[in-house]
């Protein structure tokens, strides 16, 4: 690994850290590292919060939209792609700076998890055709024969993990742990710069309210109808997420649209408060409150900060 340092910046969703990522960027030379599950999906951009293209535009963006909604691309590949990737900006003397919220992900990169060859196609279109005609509760009801764990700890209506503990569980016949704990890869080999952001827990919940009081503004149903006119819904990955699963709740006539909008906005704030709890338990993060230091001046000690490092 070439790179001296790579620069982390996450933290809970709406705090931020997309405008700060770029400002970094700019003034260190580097390039962004999406650390987001979501937004490599193409044609999911309202509901993911995805930079603009104003945005991608000023800094190289990496790992936005290089997977369809209806495709795998698990933690584990993820890490490994962007392990390649940190070798090949350090090889050009560029900054990685890896921007995003998703734990799970940026732990594939920073700690590694072990490389699965497993082709799960099949099972996972069998898997979705039993979702169509079975619904998501007998999917779940199978997932507590088959590995009680994870059954446990998933809720009842995150279609998108029940499904990948099912493909685990009928293509190893291991538990979703176990999965993971098994021959994990090496740590990177390359001195993190983590910063989390974080507010107070109120203003935090109102800025979330607000952003998807503007997703919607902007077009986030008309997103979600135009995805499933191109053949993309339930059972496929990029649709079992918070703010699509609700809105084809909305569209079944299972919601009022106003429903449809308070459970993205109640949905998010429960995604935030375990993005929180997530970050705390890895000590590489350094936490700067944006109330107390604005973006400005939290840019300026990330800025402050590497440069003192690489000297």
């Amino acid at each position: 690994m070439l790179c001296k340092s790579i620069i982390i910046i996450t933290g809970p969703t709406a705090t931020g850290k997309t405008y700060l990522g770029i400002q970094v960027a700019k003034e260190l030379g580097g390039e962004i590292i999406s650390v987001d599950s979501r937004q490599i999906y193409r044609y999911m951009d309202i509901g993911t919060a995805k930079p603009d293209k104003a945005e991608q535009d000023q800094i190289p963006h990496h790992f936005i939209n290089i997977a369809n909604p209806d495709q795998c691309y698990s933690a584990g590949q993820f890490g490994r792609d962007v392990r390649k990737c940190i070798e090949q900006l350090g090889k050009r003397g560029v900054v990685p700076i890896l921007v995003g919220g998703s734990g799970l992900y940026l732990q594939a990169v920073l700690n590694g998890f072990f490389e699965d060859s497993t082709d799960y196609a099949e099972i996972r279109e069998i898997l979705i055709r039993r979702l169509e005609d079975e619904g998501l509760e007998a999917l779940y009801e199978e997932l507590g024969e088959l590995d009680p764990l994870a059954h446990a700890r998933l809720s009842p209506r995150d279609g998108q993990r029940i499904m990948r503990a099912l493909e685990v569980a009928h293509g190893s016949g291991e538990s979703l742990v176990e999965h993971r704990n098994r021959a994990p890869e090496e740590p990177l080999n390359c001195i993190p710069l983590g910063v989390c952001l974080t507010m107070n827990r109120e203003a935090l919940y109102k800025r979330i309210d607000q952003r998807v009081e503007a997703m919607m503004q902007k077009g986030l149903l008309e997103e979600v109808e135009k995805l499933v006119k191109m053949g993309y819904g339930r059972g496929h990955y990029g649709m079992e997420t918070f703010g699509y699963k609700e809105l084809l709740d909305y569209l079944d006539g299972h919601y009022s649209l106003e429903e449809a909008t308070n459970t993205v906005k109640r949905k998010s704030r429960q995604y935030a408060k375990r993005q929180l709890t997530w970050f705390r338990k890895d000590r590489r993060l350094r936490w700067l409150d944006v109330d107390a230091w604005g973006s400005q001046g939290i840019g300026e000690r990330i800025i402050a900060q590497y440069r003192a490092r690489i000297t």
